[in-house]
């Protein structure tokens, strides 16, 4: 279940934009807790990886550490998902982060397509190789536009992200299926709050609070200027 332009779960009457410190009082004014209470916010590390891989800001810098030979650790990225907890840390939040679990046998189709992925990220290696072997039949934007188009996530670049959690800190739980099926697990285990995420399906699943990120390359209809949106669901 995706957004879609005029057309889903919402309306003005049940959503509405809100500010991590308004919703932090609804959550304490609902459990009846004190105002030092900090609620639990549990992140979709995946999609604040994939936000920061593609973040126009730090281009040149993800595709220096991304392309590095020898290759080294991708800092920006783990970087990038810590400062994002502390700005949840700042606004009185604790924070989980959650991974989607990719060993499962269920997800042997999606598996299969991103191999057919991998098949065209080798053709645009081999360009990249060519580029290097040829410069003078490459400009400099051309090979940043390859360079681009290679930049996925990548198994070392999560791990990366799981050391710099675990040395701030945080929480860090791999799912073992979908990463929105154990922010529902915990929700029922009243141990998280507020979900920070991309996926809708996540309200169907009983959650109520969900701040949603809105990635622009993904929803092109959209076209927001802002960074994300947030809605609280208060009921279906």
């Amino acid at each position: 279940m995706g957004l879609h332009k005029g057309k889903g779960l919402f309306s003005k009457k049940s959503s509405a934009k809100k500010k991590l410190k308004q919703i932090r009082e609804e959550i304490i004014k609902e459990k009846g807790a004190n105002s030092n209470h900090r609620p639990v916010v549990a992140i979709d590390v995946s999609v604040w990886e994939y936000k920061a891989l593609n973040n126009p800001k730090s281009d040149s810098v993800v595709s220096s550490e991304y392309h590095a030979v020898p290759k080294v650790p991708v800092v920006s990225v783990s970087k990038a998902v810590v400062a994002k907890c502390k700005i949840y840390n700042k606004n009185g939040y604790d924070v989980i982060l959650v991974l989607d679990g990719t060993k499962h046998p269920l997800k042997d189709e999606e598996h299969a397509i991103r191999d057919d992925s991998k098949a065209d990220s080798t053709n645009l290696e081999d360009k990249l190789a060519d580029a290097y072997n040829n410069p003078d039949n490459y400009s400099v934007e051309d090979v940043n536009k390859i360079k681009k188009a290679l930049i996925k996530p990548r198994e070392d670049i999560t791990h990366e992200v799981i050391r710099a959690a675990t040395e701030n800190k945080y929480t860090v739980i791999c799912a073992p299926f979908e990463a929105d099926s154990q922010f529902a697990a915990l929700k029922n285990q009243n141990i998280i709050d507020l979900v920070d995420s991309i996926d809708t399906d996540i309200l169907a699943l009983g959650i109520k609070r969900v701040r949603f990120v809105v990635l622009r390359e993904s929803f092109k209809p959209w076209q927001r200027t802002e960074k994300y949106q947030s809605w609280s669901i208060k009921s279906w």
